[in-house]
């Protein structure tokens, strides 16, 4: 938000006039690295954001392909070796990795309707989470069920304050 506060006060100040084809906020920064910061310095920004992103990926889908060996394979085979727990895991790496290129792809043609209701989805479902870590913090005795019961019910109630305003129509 910093950047794209500093960059409309630019071009402001300025008097710049920006070309009609930058016509929304994301494309302000992109226009400005391409016009006014030298090309050395415009690459190696665009080198350390790959790099952050690659990172953030990279740690993502280890994440992923640990919780689905060791919580879920090992379960369904507990004496499965370690060359096939390896396996799995590069499995499910190359499955993420496979459907998070379909979803950016979805965004990427549909950016508008999409991201939006990844976003209203993502809220409905961090509010459950939410409700999970005030339960785990706040009381002593929270079982698996008063769990699932209170998230299912924080779930409904979300998801119908949030079709109520009109937000999505269910």
């Amino acid at each position: 938000m910093l950047i794209g506060t500093l960059l409309w006060s630019f071009y402001q100040l300025s008097g710049e006039t920006l070309p009609a084809a930058v016509n929304t906020a994301d494309k302000i920064f992109p226009y400005f690295l391409t016009t006014k910061i030298p090309a050395g310095l415009a690459g190696l920004f665009m080198a350390s954001l790959f790099s952050a992103a690659m990172s953030m990926l990279s740690s993502d889908f280890n994440c992923l392909s640990v919780v689905g060996v060791e919580d879920y394979y090992r379960k369904f085979k507990p004496q499965s070796t370690d060359r096939e727990r390896l396996l799995v895991g590069k499995i499910i790496v190359a499955a993420c990795g496979t459907v998070a290129v379909a979803i950016a792809i979805l965004i990427g043609v549909y950016s508008e309707r999409i991201l939006s209701f990844y976003y209203i989805v993502t809220s409905v479902i961090a509010a459950g989470l939410a409700g999970i870590f005030l339960l785990a913090f706040l009381s002593r005795r929270a079982n698996q069920q008063g769990a699932c019961i209170g998230i299912a019910a924080c779930v409904l109630f979300t998801t119908w304050v949030v079709s109520a305003s009109n937000c999505i129509p269910l």
